[in-house]
């Protein structure tokens, strides 16, 4: 067995009036009220992030971190973090770590603040259709709804943006990547990174 190829989560360890604590690093950042959003985006992601997000309101209404690292997903799925983000009740700081795509695209639209790492790429474009077979009449439904979500989805970010909704469906004809600046002057991102968040 290769010794490189084995990855160890780092451990933390804290005094307190129990004795010496250890944890995780993601319990660590939990702690810290960073969420992390990481690779593919399903039901599963979409659970996951409710869950932490709701019990970081219970303790404070301080600000959230949500960092970003995904090549999007689930429409479903990333509809269903949006409204956990919009119905928070507190400010959600979305941070573009890499490559933040597709439906992970949107829900970093929905942060408070928006905060692209320089080396961030953001692609926005219009929903997909996926694995998808049947009666010429499904075809015709599965077109009618990719057209309300896409409609959904370009509100969303003309909103964010502050871009009109012609504009933003333009954009999401094809696949549209932005640089951190790019984004910034588009309005997707309110700010470039100076220091780790």
């Amino acid at each position: 067995m290769n010794r490189n190829s084995i990855t160890q989560e780092p451990m933390f360890y804290e005094k307190d009036f129990n004795g010496i604590q250890k944890y995780t690093l993601v319990d660590k950042l939990f702690m810290d009220r960073e969420v992390l959003l990481q690779g593919e985006i399903d039901e599963n992601t979409a659970f996951t992030i409710e869950n932490q997000i709701a019990c970081l309101v219970k303790v404070s209404s301080d600000p959230i971190i949500l960092r970003i690292n995904s090549p999007g997903g689930s429409v479903i799925a990333g509809m269903h973090i949006i409204d956990t983000l919009k119905l928070s009740g507190v400010e959600i700081i979305t941070v573009a770590c890499g490559s933040v795509a597709s439906m992970a695209s949107l829900i970093f639209a929905c942060g408070n603040r928006r905060i692209a790492y320089p080396s961030a790429e953001i692609m926005i474009h219009d929903p997909l259709i996926q694995n998808a077979s049947g009666s010429a009449l499904q075809f015709y439904d599965t077109a009618e709804r990719l057209m309300e979500i896409r409609e959904k989805m370009a509100k969303l970010l003309s909103e964010r943006c502050e871009k009109p909704v012609d504009v933003i469906m333009e954009y999401t004809k094809k696949e549209k990547t932005f640089t951190a600046k790019e984004a910034l002057e588009f309005g997707l991102a309110t700010e470039i990174a100076d220091r780790l968040y």
